[in-house]
């Protein structure tokens, strides 16, 4: 019986030296940051998005369609506007003075630019301006939805006589001559 005990008591102390564990925690703190961003890129094409990039929208000589009809611009260009508010509500504007060649100016109601999506599915809530005159102050391209997402919308160019496309004044045949030049700004700006 003394070895029973014996046997037992080393049990019990065997038992009693094993490590017990008790729980525990450690937290450690992770950061990161991200830099508020308002950025706008402009990508300019001659014709539609994919044609040939350029850094300008020359229209070259207007021609007319008639004898002594209307002038008109053979071209017309894409403006291809990227904006980034990091999640803020925006708008994108267009400023342009018109065309002039120092004395006389061309008619505003001819040199149209039609904003569009170039096909994609905008967010619900935004909206995208509408067509007119580019000889404007801050016409709006496109505003984002409240959650300002990051998106690209179309801005098409022309000088044009049809008033399909949007013409509401023509830039008669016998238009003082000379080099007609101007500068469209755009403008990312927080709503």
């Amino acid at each position: 019986m003394k070895k029973i005990i014996a046997i037992a008591a080393v049990l019990v102390f065997a038992l009693s030296a094993v490590p017990a564990f008790a729980g525990s925690t450690a937290n450690v703190p992770i950061s990161a940051s991200i830099t508020s961003q308002l950025e706008l890129a402009a990508t300019v094409y001659q014709g539609n998005v994919g044609g040939p990039v350029v850094t300008s929208m020359d229209f070259g000589a207007l021609v007319n369609d008639t004898p002594n009809g209307a002038l008109r611009a053979d071209d017309f260009y894409t403006v291809f506007l990227t904006s980034n508010s990091s999640g803020r509500k925006y708008t994108v504007k267009e400023t342009s003075s018109a065309p002039t060649n120092g004395t006389n100016s061309l008619e505003a109601g001819a040199c149209i630019v039609t904003p569009h999506a170039n096909g994609a599915t905008l967010p619900t809530g935004s909206t995208l301006g509408t067509r007119g005159s580019f000889v404007a102050t801050d016409k709006v391209i496109y505003t984002s939805e409240d959650a300002g997402s990051l998106q690209s919308v179309a801005a098409a160019f022309a000088i044009t006589n049809d008033p399909a496309n949007g013409a509401t004044e023509f830039i008669p045949a016998d238009k003082q001559g000379g080099n007609y030049t101007s500068n469209a700004t755009f403008t990312l700006t927080l709503v």
